[in-house]
């Protein structure tokens, strides 16, 4: 339902963002599928978190202000592998693959973190942007 990542190493890192602590955790490499280096960070004043599945309880203590961007799924969906397509130079088979991948395990993973959380509703503020013309 987190998504295909560490969810509890992840609130950890927002729990001591949220504390005042200095960063120090492995980053994701998406183009190994693998973890990589280490991101050391001071203690910051302002930590602005991005990402999908974000807008749930159990980070809700962590953060100050949520932001839920309104957008069709299907939109942003394809958003998500057109910008994919561009970011990596992949093999046919590769990119059919990762392009399974959206449909059948992330927009219903997205999908059913909707019915779950009702991130929608549950933000601190709602962005609207207009349809897109497409």
């Amino acid at each position: 339902m987190n998504g295909g990542y560490d969810w509890q190493r992840f609130v950890d890192v927002v729990r001591s963002a949220k504390q005042g602590k200095p960063l120090h955790y492995q980053w994701y490499d998406w183009h190994t599928d693998a973890l990589a280096g280490f991101i050391d960070e001071p203690a910051r004043p302002l930590v602005i978190i991005e990402g999908v599945r974000l807008v749930q309880p159990s980070i809700t203590d962590y953060v100050d202000l949520s932001i839920w961007i309104d957008c069709l799924l299907e939109e942003a969906a394809q958003r998500g592998i057109e910008r994919d397509r561009r970011n990596k130079d992949w093999e046919p088979a590769a990119l059919d693959e990762h392009i399974r991948k959206w449909h059948q395990v992330w927009i219903p993973k997205d999908r059913a973190f909707a019915e779950a959380f009702s991130p929608r509703g549950a933000a601190d503020m709602l962005y609207s942007e207009p349809l897109s013309a497409s």
